[in-house]
């Protein structure tokens, strides 16, 4: 029968007392876990494609957009963290899904490009003849250009009156 390498006993040792230390705490407090905004936003510049704004430029709008959405609503839904920032070619289209994976579309550059934004965040819709709230969402597209054109795409996870919960994305 082999035996096991110092270098895998050692491993294996290690692995076990890391797993017993996330288990609990001195004070049998709940293991600890790193918070997902904290963890920083996929950033993707394509080689030779150059914009007027910066990555961080666009992540500050899209942050203070959903912290406007959250004034304006007078709660927050879940808390804001941009998810990806990626810098579009000219006519490049961009596929966006849901949180399950499931394909919703695409957005895209138009004749220049373009910078998408993922967040995650206070997203409410309101009906433009009354005023009214008409839609929640916490996951949501925005697509920048130079110009500062804007196309929105977001996934509800509330429709006012009318919505399958197949067709909802995310709890409110």
């Amino acid at each position: 029968m082999n035996k096991p390498s110092r270098a895998a006993v050692s491993l294996i040792a290690a692995l076990s007392l890391l797993a017993g230390c996330q288990a609990t705490t001195a004070n049998d407090s709940p293991p600890l876990s790193i918070d997902p905004a904290l963890t920083g936003p996929i950033v993707v510049i394509p080689p030779g494609i150059e914009s007027a704004q910066t990555a961080e430029q666009v992540m500050r709008r899209m942050l203070d957009q959903i912290h406007e959405n959250e004034r304006r609503l007078g709660r927050v839904l879940v808390p804001a963290q941009i998810v990806r920032v990626q810098l579009l070619r000219p006519g490049e289209m961009y596929p966006i899904r849901k949180f399950d994976g499931t394909l919703g579309g695409a957005l895209g550059s138009p004749d220049a490009p373009a910078w998408i934004v993922e967040a995650i965040g206070t997203f409410p819709g309101f009906d433009r003849g009354t005023g009214e709230l008409a839609q929640l969402s916490i996951h949501s597209f925005h697509v920048w250009d130079d110009a500062h054109s804007e196309w929105v795409t977001s996934f509800p996870c509330w429709v006012l009156g009318r919505s399958l919960p197949t067709d909802l994305d995310g709890d409110c």
